[in-house]
């Protein structure tokens, strides 16, 4: 058996165990975090891919803020009992992922040599999947569709024709129904092979500095007729879900998000606009000077408001990436390329035009989305916009770093002649590795505030909505990772009180008291619940205490005015009355009625 065969049956093993473990790690993390359909934002997914699964793939589009691709497909292991579907889609999540993981890997090894692309691919399981794994999001297929139509885009570029073209085409119109900032892409490629074209078809000239008239260039022709495939292809793909865009709001592309929430200053003032003009249901009908967009925007703020914004939002990144798992590697081999490239910059080959386009294309790809993330932070911001560029960035890295070490001799380490490239993937797969063991051991299962603060508030607005089952189920499962989460305690607790369980709301209040005995509310809470268990004098006492905490809430006095009432105190109610006469007049006449009585 030759060595080079030995060499991929022992690399094929390698990833057989990497696979099984990442099955195994998604797994637990299905078990011990993704503990209800609130966590992680998975519950509004579920409820589209219910939608489609009862109404038809093409009869139902959601909200114009979720893309209809990934639904779809979870459509696909939909069930009548809730429970199972949840289950199932966790489960859907995973071997998906790994799918999509498969992909990545073959992408990788098809460009790249066989050391790079490991490293490449076991970055993306380490640092970016293993944490998404279990979730029900589109996340994961975003990325894998992005980085495989941004790397057959780089390939239309380079040798125009329909034979790449279609393809891509295709894959971007996927992305796209993935994900709406996938139509950026497209924006960016079609500027590039614009500037392609016009230079291919710009006259030659002679020697003596003479233009030279003649027709357009075969190559100039298969470049801007691979531009046209893409595009129309993207649009077939995509034309079901443009169509019902125009006809239920007049326009192909709309998106809440990119139509108007990245022109306002705040997620409260987004989503204020949204309550108010139900923009998911229609265009809204409001006075043009009132409806978020480009042109208001630089009309109401000034230069140095709208700097600031770019300034904040750019830190905002900065700082994610900073405390993430995966910019450490792309820095590594960003460090590797310009230690490299130092001292090659004059033996280096001069670039084709077809490198000068391609790096046009990256330029526009990677800073487009970078500005437009930047911008958006200040409604919203998370990883999951940086994790989109993470795969395309470390992929052209890696590249850049395999030209750059087979431009100069292999080097020879302990025996082994290899290029330097070689060296550094060992490197990081041994690094990976070690992180890989150590999230599976703890990280994996050990959730970050911000993670638990988010499932906690999903639920909240499941309750607002409504759902007041599953936010139950969140409400617990954000108890049982953070047992001391003193609000999800106090939401259990009002649940449990509406429900008519007085003595499981008394209980579950207690305990968000003790967890946090600063928050008014939560003693005005216990106080009404004790009230309708009827035991006043413990009420009272509770609703003193909120009123210690918080001299101004108007509620926890009126209350207390009644209990005092109730239990013959009157001297005390008055008191209490005339000091509500100047936080809440509305209240203190309710409570004068009291009186009366």
């Amino acid at each position: 058996m030759s060595a080079r065969r030995l060499g991929w049956i022992v690399l094929v093993c390698f990833w057989l165990i990497v696979g099984m473990g990442y099955v195994w790690a998604a797994s637990q993390q299905k078990q011990r975090i993704n503990l209800s359909a609130a966590a992680g934002g998975q519950y509004p997914y579920l409820a589209y891919a219910r939608q489609v699964a009862e109404t038809g793939v093409t009869r139902h589009f959601g909200d114009r803020n979720r893309m209809p691709l990934y639904p779809s497909l979870l459509a696909l292991v939909h069930d009548e009992d809730w429970d199972i579907f949840v289950a199932g889609s966790a489960w859907f999540a995973i071997f998906s992922s790994l799918v999509i993981l498969v992909g990545i890997g073959g992408l990788a090894y098809g460009n790249l040599p066989p050391w790079p692309a490991t490293a490449l691919t076991l970055t993306a399981v380490v640092a970016v999947f293993i944490y998404k794994a279990s979730f029900v999001q589109a996340e994961l297929l975003y990325y894998g569709l992005l980085l495989a139509s941004w790397l057959l885009l780089c390939r239309v570029i380079r040798r125009p024709g329909a034979w790449w073209a279609l393809p891509a085409g295709v894959l971007l119109g996927f992305t796209y129904l993935t994900k709406a900032s996938g139509a950026a892409t497209l924006v960016a490629y079609i500027a590039a092979v614009g500037v392609q074209a016009v230079v291919l078809a710009w006259p030659a000239k002679t020697p003596a500095g003479k233009s030279l008239t003649h027709p357009v260039s075969p190559r100039a022709r298969d470049v801007l007729l691979s531009g046209v495939i893409v595009v129309v292809a993207f649009l077939v793909v995509a034309y079901p879900y443009l169509s019902n865009n125009q006809a239920r709001f007049g326009r192909y592309f709309y998106n809440v998000n990119s139509t108007f929430f990245m022109w306002c200053d705040s997620w409260k003032e987004a989503q204020a606009f949204a309550d108010t003009y139900h923009i998911s249901e229609q265009y809204p009908e409001a006075p043009p000077d009132k409806i978020p967009g480009p042109l208001n925007y630089w009309r109401t703020h000034s230069p140095r408001r709208i700097l600031g914004r770019l300034g904040y939002g750019f830190s905002t990144l900065a700082a994610l990436a900073w405390h993430g798992p995966y910019a450490k590697y792309l820095a590594l081999v960003v460090v590797f390329c310009l230690a490299l490239g130092a001292g090659q910059v004059r033996r280096l080959k001069k670039p084709a035009l077809e490198d000068w386009i391609i790096g046009l294309f990256w330029a526009m790809f990677f800073l487009g989305y970078l500005f437009s993330y930047a911008w958006y932070a200040r409604v919203a911001y998370g990883d999951r916009f940086l994790l989109s560029l993470f795969l395309p960035a470390i992929f052209a890295v890696w590249w850049w770093a395999c030209r750059l070490s087979h431009s100069i001799p292999s080097k020879r380490l302990l025996g082994v002649t290899r290029p330097l490239s070689d060296f550094l993937a060992v490197s990081l797969v041994l690094l990976l590795l070690a992180e890989g063991g150590y999230v599976l051991t703890t990280s994996l299962y050990r959730p970050t505030p911000t993670f638990v603060q988010f499932y906690y508030n999903e639920s909240r607005e499941l309750l607002s909505a409504g759902n007041v089952n599953e936010a139950t189920r969140g409400f617990k499962g954000v108890i049982k990772l953070d047992p001391t989460f003193a609000a999800a305690h106090h939401d259990l607790g009002i649940i449990a009180l509406r429900a008519g369980r007085i003595d499981d709301a008394i209980e579950t209040l207690t305990q968000a008291v003790r967890l946090d005995p600063g928050v008014a509310d939560m003693h005005n809470s216990l106080g009404s619940a004790l009230v309708q268990a009827g035991r006043t004098e413990e009420a009272i006492r509770a609703f003193r205490r909120a009123t210690d905490v918080d001299p101004e809430l108007a509620v926890a006095w009126y209350n207390l005015g009644g209990s005092c009432l109730r239990s013959g105190l009157d001297e005390e109610a008055r008191v209490v009355q005339r000091r509500l006469e100047l936080l809440d007049p509305r209240l203190a006449e309710q409570l004068r009625t009291l009186f009366a009585d």
